[in-house]
């Protein structure tokens, strides 16, 4: 609690203007390594026109630790002035800044507008460290994410109902909406991240199943307002029975891989990952998952390291897939061929005239 006489001070001077100053000095202009002084304090209040005698900015400081800001006093360097704790250091900024700028499924205005207010947190100091990095070029054009995102988070808080119509990209780069544009209605479970990108896992009455919809290719989300029943939801499980946000009935599939992919296995499934056989250039790993096309295509990216070993219908998968490339290539084959032909019949008949 403020000391009486401090509470009287700061009514006397009507002060309220100055605390306020204060704090957005010290959450602007300090850190630990720049501290502000009382006479830097002062001369920065003095040109705002409000109280800034000595007694007015102690009995400010005052009543701001007395609310929890961490302001701290400290003697060093030959300078001495309080500095503030910052929400976030450097460090966390840079993380939070960079994942943000760097994610697909926001538009590089709602980035940069995201990444600002998280720059804003720190010292202008500090501020200066960062870096920002520019947005990759696949950002999604809808701005609509973040407004999505809190909304179907609320709905999700009280078990309501949301709408929305979901689109897809033409070459033209407009939108293609599913169901004719009509509004898909489902209640919402949870919002997910998977590859920098987010979904929302959503439950369909109609046909009693949980499907996946990325929320950048949504638009036009509300909260019905509308309570529908609930059903039991275990993320983590509804999670390990997908890949990449892919859904479908998990099995055991077991591969031969090379023993340099270690690295990359264990980080794509995890430590806790069943290895029941190492050999000098090899190991055996049993994932449990459902065989989803981005299984296969991250499978497929060590064709020449890896072996399929279970189940058969992946294997026949696999031989299916080698067979239509291979299939694709021959004829490109032959039509390459065939154009040389065609082109060496030309030559000659062009020798003859």
């Amino acid at each position: 609690m403020l000391e009486k006489g401090i509470i009287e001070t700061v009514k006397k001077n009507g002060t309220i203007l100055s605390v306020l100053m204060v704090q957005e000095l010290l959450e602007s202009q300090s850190d630990e390594q720049h501290r502000i002084s009382m006479p830097e304090l002062s001369a920065a209040l003095e040109l705002e026109g409000v109280p800034s005698d000595r007694r007015t900015i102690y009995a400010c400081i005052q009543a701001l630790k007395d609310r929890g800001v961490p302001i701290h006093f400290s003697r060093s360097g030959g300078k001495q002035g309080y500095w503030i704790d910052h929400v976030l250091t450097p460090a966390e900024a840079f993380v939070l800044t960079d994942l943000i700028t760097q994610s697909p499924s926001l538009s590089a205005k709602s980035a940069m507008r995201l990444s600002s207010r998280i720059r804003a947190l720190l010292s202008e100091a500090d501020q200066r460290l960062l870096k920002l990095p520019e947005p990759p070029i696949a950002k999604t054009g809808n701005d609509e994410v973040l407004p999505a995102i809190e909304i179907l988070l609320k709905a999700i808080s009280k078990g309501t109902a949301a709408e929305f119509r979901y689109f897809d990209r033409t070459l033209s780069g407009r939108r293609s909406y599913r169901r004719r544009g009509a509004h898909y209605h489902m209640v919402p479970y949870a919002i997910v991240s998977d590859a920098a990108r987010y979904y929302c896992i959503f439950r369909d009455s109609a046909h009693q199943d949980f499907s996946n919809y990325r929320i950048d290719k949504m638009d036009s989300v509300r909260d019905t307002g509308i309570p529908e029943p609930l059903v039991p939801f275990d993320l983590e499980h509804y999670l390990q029975s997908s890949f990449r946000m892919y859904h479908g009935t998990p099995v055991t599939i077991t591969v031969e891989f090379d023993l340099s992919l270690l690295n990359q296995v264990l980080d794509q499934f995890g430590q806790d990952l069943l290895i029941s056989r190492v050999s000098e250039h090899t190991f055996t790993a049993s994932i449990r998952s459902a065989v989803t096309p981005t299984l296969i295509g991250w499978l497929l990216q060590f064709y020449d390291r890896i072996c399929v070993l279970a189940p058969d219908s992946l294997i026949e998968e696999f031989r299916r897939i080698a067979a239509s490339i291979n299939s694709t290539y021959n004829e490109k084959e032959r039509e390459a061929s065939h154009g040389r032909i065609a082109g060496t019949e030309a030559g000659k008949a062009s020798d003859h005239h």
